[in-house]
């Protein structure tokens, strides 16, 4: 690497759409170094880090050694790959995606000058769709011409499932088709997914967007996903925890139903293996917490004192098909407010 003479560089490995360090270097007066092999549990998108900081990724799969050059004036654009078929195939798709990225822009740049004109939109958007479908049928080429490539693998599951021509017209059962293949790119068997920013993101599209955002419907899909998996895989422990996570933090009311029900159904049943007990006891206490309250629940029979001070049981003594409970605190300023 040329202009990262006697410096320090770093591999860090993707998790999620994050990076996280894994191993250092020390380049020599000519800008060579080299990192220790990986594992083959480990195996995945990886990036290196030099002083800037700047960055360029590299896919570490299929047991190959990896030889590369390039240089910090432009760490992607000058990359050679000189051993590595992974990576040829990965900085060949780099080199078209920038190309395509260059029209796409002059395409967008063209749509906004002619605004109002419809005609001349139209034919600008048609050629647009027409760029999208080259890109997708060159990700296709590329995954049927090395299946056996872990980069290739991971280009095809950034492309998404076509629906069959003869449910594209109705737009319900086109959803479901789509909704219920939506994996069908990937190989949910490979441990080395959870290590590419494509995985991640595909997944959190999948539970916050592609699903209707409904608890029943979203723990029917999830139920479904995970049992395709194997349970002692990381990417089942990827899966269950992000799901877990992603419905205890959820700013959609009453999606705290599918968090209770993760945590019922593997966590508290022993297939959450990764967990130390001391956190596996505050998960379950705290889906207990939320359970009785749960949208769609009946509350219990509470015993509240009225304005009069009389003691009512809800269910016990109002006789009437709704009653809404209103909790005030007179110090809080929202509750004030309301």
């Amino acid at each position: 690497m040329k202009g990262a003479e006697d410096t320090v560089s770093y591999l860090t490995k993707y998790y999620r759409e994050k990076l996280y360090y894994a191993d250092t270097a020390r380049s020599d007066s000519e800008g060579s170094f080299g990192f220790e092999a990986i594992g083959e549990n480990e195996e995945g998108k990886y990036a290196v880090v030099v002083p800037g900081p700047k960055y360029f990724e590299l896919v570490i799969a299929d047991g190959e050694k990896i030889e590369m050059a390039t240089d910090t004036s432009d760490l992607t654009g000058n990359m050679e790959v000189l051993q590595s078929e992974n990576n040829r195939l990965m900085y060949d798709y780099v080199a078209y995606l920038t190309e395509k990225r260059k029209e796409r822009e002059q395409l967008v740049k063209e749509l906004e000058e002619n605004e109002g004109k419809p005609k001349v939109t139209a034919k600008i958007k048609e050629k647009y769709n027409k760029l999208n479908d080259e890109v997708i049928a060159y990700q296709v080429k590329t995954y049927e011409d090395n299946e056996d490539l872990f980069a290739a693998r991971e280009i095809y599951m950034s492309v998404d499932p076509e629906v069959p021509e003869e449910l594209r017209k109705d737009k319900e059962k086109g959803y479901y088709w789509f909704k219920n293949h939506y994996f069908d790119h990937f190989n949910l068997k490979d441990n080395r997914i959870i290590r590419t920013p494509v995985f991640h993101s595909k997944l959190v599209n999948y539970l916050n967007k592609t699903l209707l955002q409904v608890p029943d419907t979203i723990i029917a899909a999830v139920d479904r996903l995970v049992a395709q998996l194997d349970p002692e895989s990381e990417v089942f422990k990827y899966v269950v925890h992000y799901t877990t996570y992603n419905f205890e933090t959820s700013k959609i009311m009453g999606l705290d139903e599918v968090f209770v029900h993760m945590v019922d159904t593997y966590y508290n049943t022993g297939q959450a293996y990764w967990m130390d007990e001391d956190k596996l006891k505050n998960i379950i206490e705290k889906a207990d917490t939320k359970r009785k309250t749960l949208i769609g629940k009946t509350v219990p029979d509470l015993t509240l004192a009225d304005t009069s001070g009389n003691w009512i049981g809800i269910k016990r003594d109002i006789k009437k098909p709704y009653v809404v409970l209103f909790f005030y605190d007179p110090d809080c300023g929202h509750c004030k407010k309301e």
